[in-house]
């Protein structure tokens, strides 16, 4: 069971089940009409899921894995929205998680995805799943409610779910729509281009990320989901590529995959932030160790990828 199944990752994810062989249930908070989505699904459930009563309508009983995508997760809106994403996001994996258990359903492991974004970024890079983690007073409404469900999620595996976090770092690719860097980009680049201008106007793309391709993330979720037990050594796996690139990269290869002369770049310093770490990345050594899992696809290919798919 995919939840969040219509959102950027929940469709890899659905894509990623299936080619290997699974069937795929799909939940929502509205009626799928996504017919390519659907064709990927043996069914499609829409539901409020933090309501136990709606939660309790899912065939939980038939599932042999639960995978969490659902939520909130627009980093700038919950701002102005920090009860909302404390509601919903926690709401969700403490509805999910307590069906499980009152049924007994021991068989079912719940992956629930958090964020990397969790660590405290003024701390040394690389940072593995030993790293500290962001003081949840000093960050912002999204990043609280993530802690607060791995909180949640670590209170339902003392009690006997077999339940495992995933933190994933910054990942991208085909599908990805605005409201986040490479897409923003390439937007710009495009309008800029349209109107015949050879300047853009960005914020600081000095400053280093780790980017790993959607279909990466989705494929060690299969992986965290679906091995066996005694296999999986602990309850919280970073998934990362563990190299750091800056903005400035992912516009280079964006100008190159878009075919677009030289374009000059300038600095809007209304969109600097000051107290933004240099470099940002993680350690994905263990889920390495426990599956057998690493990044494969190249950053230039998940660039060329998105560009391809924008076009079509």
């Amino acid at each position: 069971m995919v939840t969040g199944v219509a959102g950027f990752v929940g469709q890899h994810l659905a894509h990623e089940l299936q080619q290997s062989g699974h069937e795929v249930v799909g939940v929502g908070t509205s009626p799928l009409k996504d017919t390519q989505l659907k064709n990927k699904l043996g069914s499609y459930y829409a539901c409020d899921l933090t309501k136990a009563e709606d939660v309790a309508k899912l065939p939980l009983n038939q599932m042999d894995g639960v995978i969490n995508l659902a939520g909130l997760a627009n980093v700038g809106e919950s701002y102005n929205q920090a009860d909302l994403y404390q509601k919903v996001n926690v709401g969700i994996v403490d509805t999910l998680a307590k069906q499980i258990l009152e049924l007994g359903l021991n068989n079912i492991r719940l992956i629930i995805v958090s964020t990397g974004t969790v660590y405290d970024p003024l701390q040394k890079a690389p940072f593995d799943e030993n790293a500290q983690l962001a003081n949840g007073q000093n960050v912002n409404p999204y990043i609280q409610s993530k802690l607060a469900i791995e909180k949640c999620a670590l209170e339902y595996r003392s009690s006997g779910l077999d339940c495992i976090i995933a933190r994933p770092f910054n990942h991208i690719g085909p599908g990805q729509k605005p409201g986040f860097l490479v897409p923003d980009l390439a937007r710009q680049l495009e309008q800029t281009h349209a109107s015949g201008q050879t300047e853009i106007s960005v914020g600081d793309l000095s400053k280093e990320r780790d980017f790993t391709d959607v279909r990466d993330v989705v494929k060690a979720y299969r992986l965290l989901v679906t091995a066996p037990k005694h296999q999986l050594s602990q309850p919280i796996y970073n998934i990362c590529s563990g190299q750091p690139h800056n903005g400035r990269e992912l516009l280079n290869l964006l100008m190159e995959s878009m075919g677009l002369g030289s374009i000059k770049v300038t600095v809007d310093p209304s969109r600097l932030r000051p107290n933004d770490p240099q470099s940002i990345y993680g350690n994905a050594q263990l889920i390495t160790k426990d599956t057998g899992w690493k990044p494969e696809i190249s950053l230039a290919q998940t660039i060329n990828d998105f560009v391809s798919w924008r076009a079509s």
